[in-house]
């Protein structure tokens, strides 16, 4: 190992247990990397913390179990691959599709509220359409920040690409639940149904996009057996 390597090495175990050589010869490439991403602002709490259970208790003849060791190494290549992506175009390209979003369905609500009164003849398919532009829009405003978020602390995970597409339509389909419960209730109560209330209330109902998506992914799970330690499942990691 190289002189610059060893001295990334030494700074990274300086804030582990002590390590004996068996484990150091084991974690080589791994402490290594390990403090190429913290190099770059990763945050590596998790990953030492996770390493520091693996080796907490060793004996000096003593090394890390297989699968724990191939655990680790898994865990840092995906930290690896989050700062690439994260500094990649693709982030880029996600806050730009938000982005668009958010302009085109903010002008038609500003110069146009009856965009879809046009359409539909009755007020509940109007609710719903209202309902879910403002929907779209508040998912977007949080994927947004989320995307921020992600940019500053560099652990956008590429598997969830989709999901960053999906967020507008999910936050769409909670906006429009959302505007026609409220709605019909100020209907109801002589008011407008797209009153500024109903659009603000949906926008929030929007921005809570990921909340359905659990409840989605937690009775998936359920059925297809994902959370039944009999068949050996894990769960998912949670989207944003």
């Amino acid at each position: 190992m190289s002189q610059n390597s060893s001295m990334k090495t030494a700074q990274t175990t300086s804030v582990l247990p002590k390590l004996s050589d068996a484990v150091k010869a084991q974690l080589t490439d791994v402490l290594a990397d390990l403090q190429d991403i913290t190099d770059s602002g990763y945050r590596t709490y998790d990953l030492l913390s996770m390493i520091g259970k693996a080796v907490n208790g060793l004996g000096d003849e003593q090394v890390i179990p297989d699968l724990e060791l191939m655990n680790i190494q898994n865990a840092v290549a995906l930290a690896k691959r989050a700062v690439r992506y994260s500094k990649g175009w693709v982030l880029w390209l996600e806050a730009l599709y938000h982005v668009m979003w958010i302009a085109v369905w903010t002008v038609a609500i500003m110069y146009r509220s009856n965009l879809f009164a046009d359409f539909h003849a009755g007020p509940i398919l109007h609710i719903t359409m209202v309902g879910a532009v403002s929907g779209a829009v508040g998912a977007s405003l949080r994927a947004l920040g989320a995307l921020y978020i992600h940019r500053l602390h560099l652990d956008l995970d590429e598997r969830f690409t989709m999901w960053y597409v999906l967020k507008p339509v999910v936050g769409g389909v909670m906006g429009s639940f959302v505007a026609l419960m409220a709605g019909l209730l100020l209907t109801g109560l002589g008011g407008s149904e797209t009153s500024p209330a109903v659009v603000l209330l949906s926008a929030f109902g929007g921005m809570h996009e990921a909340w359905a998506m659990g409840l989605f992914q937690k009775y998936t799970e359920k059925v297809l057996g994902k959370n039944d330690p009999s068949v050996g499942g894990q769960n998912s990691p949670s989207a944003s």
